[in-house]
């Protein structure tokens, strides 16, 4: 979510990394696949969604470095 005109957060854990939120949901989906004893589905689903979730990152962040450049710039 981007709220205008607030600044862009470079403190706390998005200082090490730009979507920490994504690291909680991978963990749930590997801690979820362990649990239910996925031996085969469980590292395929989780490697499907890495693929989707790589792809949305990309997204994300191409999104703030325009959102951000167009701020710097006074647009």
């Amino acid at each position: 979510m981007i709220l205008p005109g607030m600044p862009l957060i470079r403190y706390g854990p998005y200082r090490y990394l730009s979507h920490p939120n994504y690291v909680g949901v991978a963990g749930e989906l590997v801690g979820t696949a362990m649990m239910m004893t996925a031996a085969i589905s469980g590292p395929v689903m989780c490697a499907a969604f890495g693929v989707v979730l790589w792809g949305r990152v990309r997204f994300e962040n191409r999104v703030l470095r325009l959102l951000v450049s167009q701020s710097e710039a006074g647009v």
